[in-house]
């Protein structure tokens, strides 16, 4: 992904062979960059029976390649369902054991929300959260998963002041042990606030469960890609920028 012209996004996407001989056209599974301007400037010389096909070819293809996913975000089950409510648009990490060298990172900035459910703990969540959690045997999982929303990770913002954790707790669904323990746990590192504009999908998608999605890790890849095309925002622009400006304030002070 680049940028062309006046700071409009650039993708790649890979074209199918073209129904012609015309030797000026590029070679087969060739590369292509959108916008559509840039297109319609390097078929101009092409014939026009060219520039059709190339052109229905393309607006399929990106509709595919712009609007599916299988990466994904895995987070408590209560949490995620708070996402899509509209309860909160925070997230609080430190990373799984399993997570790459041992700490948190952001992997993707656009995600399905994976729930989960081994880890949840009523102990550790708000009373209106606590009461909905059904704690399950360690290692269960279920065959099939609900997603309904994908999210875009719009601030990843690092805290290592317990005061600060404690001003942020009208913002999240956890209570303050929870808050506190995460912040002491791996006391070097910080603990990440996800700042997440969440999207409910038009329709869930019901997946089956894979064993390579299970342990301790925050990212996964879905064997199979979910559309996301036609997702609603749970919180309005106004609403949202509001939101993270109310959060921004309290970590920078």
């Amino acid at each position: 992904m680049g940028r062309w012209g006046d700071g409009e996004m650039v993708h790649s996407i890979v074209l199918p062979r073209l129904p012609t001989l015309d030797s000026r056209l590029p070679t087969a599974y060739c590369l292509l960059p959108t916008p559509y301007s840039l297109l319609r400037v390097i078929l101009a010389s092409y014939p026009r029976k060219t520039q059709t096909f190339y052109c229905d070819q393309k607006i399929s293809i990106t509709k595919f390649m712009l609007s599916t996913t299988t990466h994904a975000l895995k987070e408590w089950a209560v949490a995620v369902d708070a996402l899509e409510a509209g309860k909160t648009i925070m997230l609080l990490r430190k990373g799984g054991i399993r997570e790459q060298g041992n700490c948190f990172s952001v992997a993707h900035h656009q995600v399905l929300l994976y729930p989960t459910y081994e880890h949840q703990k009523p102990n550790l969540l708000k009373p209106d959260y606590a009461g909905v959690v059904k704690p399950v045997p360690s290692g269960w999982h279920p065959e099939t998963v609900r997603i309904g929303s994908w999210a875009s990770i719009t601030d990843i913002l690092p805290v290592t002041e317990q005061s600060t954790v404690a001003a942020l707790l009208p913002y999240h669904i956890w209570n303050e042990q929870f808050a506190s323990e995460r912040l002491k746990w791996k006391p070097r590192q910080p603990l990440y606030v996800l700042l997440l504009r969440t999207y409910q999908l038009p329709e869930p998608v019901i997946t089956p469960y894979h064993q390579e999605y299970g342990g301790c890790r925050s990212w996964i890849d879905l064997v199979e890609p979910i559309s996301y095309q036609g997702v609603v925002p749970v919180w309005n622009d106004r609403e949202y920028i509001e939101q993270v400006r109310e959060i921004r304030s309290l970590i920078q002070d």
